[in-house]
């Protein structure tokens, strides 16, 4: 075995040589560590480099005593233009996949050795086009909150739809082909259902408005409502967030319905009371335009 100091207590391990450093007690441990390096570094001259000989990665393998065949590996490569990376390899003992992959052009890729763009993650199954609890764990992007007493879950489903879930139900998905976005308003999901009392009169009262956001262009004028003119007449439709209050205009369109609906009826009564007024007129048009008897007839 040949270890060789090169200069400035640095040491190289030659290609086929073989290092084993024996740790009896801790008669070789630095501060309570196996093994310490301690030198200043840059960029260019680091602590601890790896130089694979010829075209491939340079690795580092993690494994366990306990658990026979499965190991990670870090594995590095810059030979290749365009394709320089690091990937992060899991080995189970049956079989491997690269798990993580960061390239030299910036892109991170999840499940994938080629990420086209920045982040690209990739699904390891494919779920159904409706929501499966079975692989709520398992499949997209799951986000928690800082004390994860809930979470949200994003993934992708049958032939390409982006689904959104919330506590293991899924909430809402956008539709591959149409990009339509759709609410899950399954009677499955809903309890103590009833119709809404009458919307006319407030809905006369809303305030359609144009605006322009403070934060946004000069020129980008915007149209909707102001959240605190809908929450005195439709306070379900606002929510309120870090003092600011937003509005849910998805569901102004269900109000605005109810309204139509009202104003259809309020029409078809008075189409009603025009048909018996018609026919009031008619049968006053009769009287009026029939004979009088004339005296000398009589």
């Amino acid at each position: 075995m040949t270890l060789q100091y090169v200069c400035n207590r640095q040491f190289k391990i030659l290609q086929h040589v073989v290092l084993t450093i024996l740790l009896v007690g801790s008669y070789f441990s630095v501060s309570g560590q196996a093994i310490q390096i301690e030198k200043n570094s840059t960029i260019h001259v680091p602590q601890l480099r790896l130089t694979e000989i010829g075209q491939d990665f340079s690795r580092i393998t993690f494994d366990n005593s306990a658990q026979v065949g499965k190991f990670w590996t870090i594995a590095a490569e810059t030979h290749s233009i365009g394709t320089q990376k690091i990937n992060f390899y899991y080995h189970n003992a049956v079989t491997g996949i690269d798990r993580f992959t960061v390239t030299g052009d910036g892109k991170v890729g999840i499940n994938t050795t080629n990420p086209s763009v920045e982040l690209d993650v990739r699904q390891i199954i494919n779920p159904t086009f409706f929501f499966d609890a079975a692989i709520e764990d398992k499949a997209g992007i799951r986000l928690h909150n800082a004390n994860e007493t809930s979470d949200v879950l994003l993934f992708v489903a049958g032939a390409g739809s982006l689904h959104f879930g919330f506590k293991g139900i899924q909430r809402s998905f956008i539709d591959h082909v149409s990009g339509d976005y759709f609410n899950m308003s399954d009677a499955s999901l809903k309890k103590n259902i009833s119709p809404l009392p009458p919307v006319l009169d407030k809905v006369a009262q809303l305030k359609p408005s144009s605006y322009y956001m403070k934060d946004g262009k000069e020129d980008d004028i915007q149209i909707g409502f102001i959240a605190q003119d809908i929450e005195k007449l439709f306070p379900q439709l606002v929510e309120e967030v870090s003092g600011l209050k937003g509005v849910a205009y998805s569901q102004v369109s269900v109000i605005a319905i109810k309204a139509i609906q009202e104003l259809t009826e309020q029409n078809n009564t008075l189409q009603e009371d025009l048909q018996l007024l018609a026919k009031e007129l008619d049968r006053l048009k009769i009287i009026v335009e029939k004979p009088i008897p004339n005296e000398a007839t009589k």
